[in-house]
């Protein structure tokens, strides 16, 4: 299997490799991004339009979550608003 990348390099996951790397089910992550661990544009990208598109993880994101189970900051939820509007803006 081909690992995905975004254009600066970073590692993307699906959500099966997620899952199979830190050890948790798929209901526990969506639980956790329901909760607000993790915020699109941020943890994750959708691939695709529809409510239950394909989701890609970025590794590193994704593994901070994990190592120390805080929510995002206002910091992170900015750019993750920042990068929904310029993404809109296309």
């Amino acid at each position: 299997m081909q690992t995905a990348t975004t254009s600066k390099g970073e590692k993307l996951l699906s959500t099966y490799e997620v899952c199979e790397i830190f050890g948790v089910s798929d209901d526990t992550l969506w639980r956790r991004r329901k909760d607000g661990y993790f915020v699109e544009g941020y943890h994750y990208i959708r691939i695709g339009t529809l409510k239950r598109s394909q989701f890609r993880w970025h590794h590193d994101r994704t593994l901070e979550v994990f190592t120390y189970w805080k929510k995002p900051t206002k910091e992170i939820l900015a750019l993750a608003n920042q990068a929904k509007v310029q993404e809109s803006a296309k």
